[in-house]
């Protein structure tokens, strides 16, 4: 009896980390946004102005950019450079990247990190 209340208790905890794992980082559904970058700061953020953050007269969208942020053609991205950003919302407020693509060049380039 002893020996089966434990195997149940060890098969709940097992299934709650087994969940935890395959619901893990992709929690949040993952959005697209494109638009030219405004500020850059290399494996910290990146500021975005569009059509969308334009029209609200606001200074742009800022994302963060974790170390496992994937970049195509980051050797381009620079102040003025074209780009498109994957990225989810963590918390209420956050945006963090995934990836990063240049669809065209900068005004300005800065070393990249």
């Amino acid at each position: 009896m002893q020996q089966r209340a434990y195997r149940s208790a060890v098969a709940l905890i097992l299934v709650f980390v087994a969940a935890s794992i395959l619901t893990g980082r992709r929690t949040s559904k993952q959005h697209v946004f494109t638009g030219t970058v405004r500020e850059w700061n290399p494996g910290e953020s990146i500021t975005i102005a569009g059509e969308q953050t334009d029209s609200f007269g606001s200074l742009g969208f800022i994302v963060r950019l974790p170390r496992n942020t994937r970049y195509e053609g980051a050797d381009m991205i620079g102040v003025g450079s074209h780009v498109t950003i994957w990225y989810r919302g963590v918390g209420e407020s956050h945006a963090v990247a995934d990836k990063v693509r240049v669809n065209g060049p900068s005004i300005r380039r800065m070393p990249f990190r």
